[in-house]
């Protein structure tokens, strides 16, 4: 193949050489020997590349070997890459692996190949993706050029790897780690009791006569006015189950590759699922909108976590939100009481006026976070762009919180929150909702 630059030296030697001839009438017969030696040294190029590399670069054999195909993201793994050279001559060409900006690459990923007849030779190099879903990695591209960079042939590998990204750990840890004092992690708020007829001692009460007579505390008989009688009253724990209803719209893919509104959204819930799975109790999910909606039921083992991870490494945020369509989810996924968590984005956090009480209260006890998007886009170094952005932010934050009050109005409970707060509160709100023993 010819490049468009090689097509117009061509026709560029062609019109010097008929212009030579001209001038040859007047003693510049040399010109036309110059321009001759020229056309024939790029035609010959031309031909010896085209009958050499361009007919036998499709004899190179690409093979690339993924460590694995189950990744976290921004950790490493390993890529290995073989050329087997299957023809007669000994070729040469460039090769790059076609990556979006999903992935970071590490080493060989590109570079100049130089292979004899029957050789193989391998590259390594190392990718890390830097979001959360289910991605292709392209196919190896090859390609040549001549010495005079006139004519190109390329030639695209058929192999395409899929590879399946789950939250990264690290990202877990520092949250962990950081957002949250120790007292948190290591005091534990395993209290949710009904009292009645139950296993531990609570207390007593004065007799009335739907009690159970078997239950009469003898030792308080007549204590006040002499035939008064108190029955004993006990206790049992409650466990309860609790919902992370994610909103897993487009509007939850702002930021940049490094951090996404998504990967905070993930990692909360899933810090705060560990916190709960300590007090024995059982967590579910939903991640839902209008393209997505994958209930994984509440169990009482971090095994759900598991699950939660491979479902988001299988999909990315699509489609649009509404409380309206979160709240039905809700009732047609979660049959048993149980207590709600519902994170959303700003995005979509726009207050319908036909909305009444009934479409957005599940009948289980529910908190409902918007998240600021604060934080989630570049800051610039000019100052006014910066006090631009800055009074940007302050307005977004103000119509949010706007939001959150017409909800409260609806009886929806709806706060709005950070990437370092988002967390606590929601330990706040289980640990009150527990202790109040509403979701079991």
């Amino acid at each position: 193949m010819i490049k468009k630059t090689g097509y117009a030296v061509i026709a560029a030697l062609i019109y010097g050489i008929f212009e030579s001839i001209i001038y040859s009438v007047y003693g510049f017969e040399f010109l036309t020997v110059f321009f001759l030696l020229i056309f024939f040294s790029v035609v010959l190029n031309i031909i010896a590349f085209n009958n050499r590399i361009g007919k036998n670069l499709k004899y190179i054999k690409v093979r690339r070997e993924l460590q694995n195909d189950v990744m976290r993201k921004k950790d490493k793994t390993k890529v290995n890459l073989y050329f087997r050279n299957d023809s007669r001559q000994k070729l040469y060409f460039n090769y790059f692996d076609t990556l979006s900006d999903v992935f970071s690459l590490y080493g060989d990923y590109s570079g100049f190949v130089s292979i004899k007849p029957g050789q193989v030779i391998e590259k390594h190099y190392e990718i890390a993706p830097n979001s959360i879903g289910k991605y292709k990695v392209g196919p190896i591209k090859i390609y040549s050029e001549d010495p005079m960079r006139l004519s190109f042939i390329q030639m695209v590998s058929e192999k395409i790897d899929e590879v399946k990204v789950g939250p990264s750990s690290s990202d877990t840890f520092t949250q962990r780690s950081e957002r949250l004092s120790n007292f948190i992690f290591t005091t534990g708020i395993h209290r949710s009791a009904k009292a009645g007829q139950g296993y531990n001692f609570f207390g007593v009460r004065q007799y009335n006569e739907s009690d159970d007579f078997r239950h009469v505390a003898w030792t308080k008989y007549g204590i006040l006015n002499g035939d008064d009688l108190y029955v004993k009253e006990w206790e049992e724990e409650r466990q309860i189950d609790v919902l992370f209803l994610i909103d897993y719209s487009i509007g939850t893919n702002i930021g940049d590759q490094n951090r996404r509104l998504y990967d905070t959204f993930l990692a909360s819930v899933i810090n705060a699922s560990y916190i709960i799975f300590k007090n024995r109790d059982g967590v579910g999910y939903i991640l839902h909108s209008s393209v997505h909606d994958i209930f994984i039921p509440p169990v009482k083992s971090s095994k759900v976590v598991n699950k939660l991870e491979r479902a988001v490494a299988e999909i990315r945020p699509e489609g649009t939100f509404s409380i309206s369509s979160a709240t039905e989810s809700i009732r047609r996924n979660l049959r048993k009481n149980a207590m709600v968590l519902t994170l959303m984005s700003p995005h979509y956090a726009i207050l319908d006026k036909d909305l009444v009480p009934k479409d957005v209260l599940s009948g289980k006890q529910q908190y409902n976070y918007i998240m600021d998007p604060r934080g989630y886009y570049v800051e610039s170094d000019n100052n006014a762009i910066m006090d631009l952005t800055e009074t940007l932010y302050n307005s977004e934050r103000a119509r949010l919180e706007t939001v959150a009050r017409a909800y409260n109005h609806l009886g929806l409970r709806v706060q709005v929150t950070n990437e370092g707060t988002i967390l606590p509160k929601m330990i706040a709100d289980y640990t009150t909702g527990r202790m109040a023993n509403r979701g079991a």
